[in-house]
């Protein structure tokens, strides 16, 4: 009887969880539906032969959507990798190593993580008009390449690396670079992966900071 339970409990909770994910993607499909229509009928239901892929065609042919996408897939991957290369080193140095201001600093990061990103797009814009870089894809990654919630994120994780290893590494002769590379970053990939897919979705989103700046 445990076992009967047990199986149509389960499919029980499958039925509701799929119930669920129909109903998240009813926009989706509402939204796909309405791209096959002409522009007349869009928010309303027609019938199936008045669908047509016009609104597909008019927008490639008259727009350059796929230098579009070209554009935002190479800001987006220059940020990733840019923080995927500057974040670990930082939060490792504000982590393990011992220098004066390194608190002060931190507080300063942390500071910097309260103030609304919508506060510092005047300022952002300035200095890329000052640069010469206003509508270009560097004025998009710049700015972007080392941010401070992800530098946080590092520093957490590598805060929790025993010390115990690094007394090792340094009886072993290894100096601060080489723990890092041999024993720091292997050990943080987890958290290398959970910023790559972090990054990549952000980057890929971005909107308003794009949009002003081109």
């Amino acid at each position: 009887m445990k076992t009967k339970k047990s199986v149509v409990g389960k499919i029980l909770i499958y039925l509701f969880l799929i119930l669920l994910a129909l109903l998240f993607l009813v926009p989706v499909f509402y939204v796909m539906y309405n791209s096959l229509l002409p522009k007349r009928y869009i928010g309303s239901f027609v019938s199936p032969a008045l669908w047509s892929l016009d609104n597909y065609k008019e927008l490639f042919s008259e727009y350059p959507i796929m230098k579009w996408y070209g554009n935002t897939a190479i800001s987006t991957v220059a940020v990733v990798l840019g923080n995927i290369f500057f974040t670990p080193l930082a939060g490792y140095g504000l982590a393990k190593l011992r220098f004066p201001g390194r608190k002060v600093i931190f507080i300063c990061l942390m500071l910097s993580m309260m103030i609304p990103g919508q506060l510092v797009l005047l300022p952002q814009y300035i200095m890329m008009a000052k640069m010469g870089l206003v509508n270009t894809l560097l004025a998009i990654i710049l700015p972007y390449l080392s941010q401070s919630m992800f530098i946080f994120m590092s520093r957490q994780f590598f805060y929790g690396i025993p010390e115990e290893l690094e007394e090792a590494a340094r009886i072993d002769g290894a100096g601060p670079w080489r723990f890092f590379v041999d024993v720091v970053l292997p050990l943080s990939r987890t958290n290398t992966a959970a910023l790559f897919v972090v990054l990549f979705i952000y980057g890929w989103n971005q909107y308003l900071w794009p949009l002003l700046v081109t």
